[in-house]
């Protein structure tokens, strides 16, 4: 009887399949490193892409509003309607009588959310970084200044003693040069992302 080696199995053959086995097993897995890296990659570069889109469209939206703010010069208008009301009889003119002096605002307008691009994209704009907050207070700021506007157009200060409406009034257009002043460094920022 012969000795057994314990190892027949072993032939050259079965080697050679094993190591063609085992590269074949390396290059899937190569394969599949490969394709996880690089799909990895374009997420971060679609995230990335959606990023800048975001920011700029948000830059035009902070532009255009103050560009519009400016012609229609409405922190002035308000700003000069102030001495109007401080020297108006108590209780003796409409609000909604000095409204001439801003640029008119209709209904429609007023009921038009001034930031739309903001507002669709509020879960998104967390992805922005710190710029995000001071874009939050510069809408906030403008709408607090734009709901005087519309109270004003509605006639709810109507009557309103100047004393009372006078500190609102210059509160508001301070907020207002606030905001206004706020929108420069904002606009940059966003254009930077």
């Amino acid at each position: 009887m012969e000795a057994s080696s314990g190892i027949g199995w072993l032939t050259p053959e079965a080697v050679c399949s094993a190591i063609e086995g085992l590269k074949t097993i390396g290059l899937v897995a190569i394969g599949a490193i490969a394709s996880y890296l690089s799909a990895g990659a374009a997420r971060r570069a679609e995230a990335r892409s959606a990023r800048r889109s975001l920011a700029q469209a948000l830059a035009a939206e902070v532009e255009s509003y103050v560009r519009i703010m400016e012609v229609r010069a409405h922190v002035e208008a308000v700003e000069a309607m102030i001495p109007q009301i401080k020297a108006a009889p108590a209780g003796a003119f409409s609000v909604q009588e000095l409204l001439p002096q801003l640029a008119p605002m209709n209904s429609k307008e007023r009921a038009e959310e001034p930031n739309p691009i903001f507002i669709a994209n509020l879960g998104e704009v967390g992805r922005l970084g710190d710029v995000c907050g001071d874009l939050a207070q510069f809408w906030a700021k403008v709408r607090g200044v734009r709901a005087t506007i519309t109270n004003a157009y509605e006639g709810l200060y109507d009557g309103t003693p100047a004393a009372r409406l006078t500190p609102m009034m210059e509160a508001d257009a301070r907020l207002w040069r606030e905001a206004m002043g706020m929108a420069p460094g904002i606009i940059s920022r966003l254009r930077a992302l």
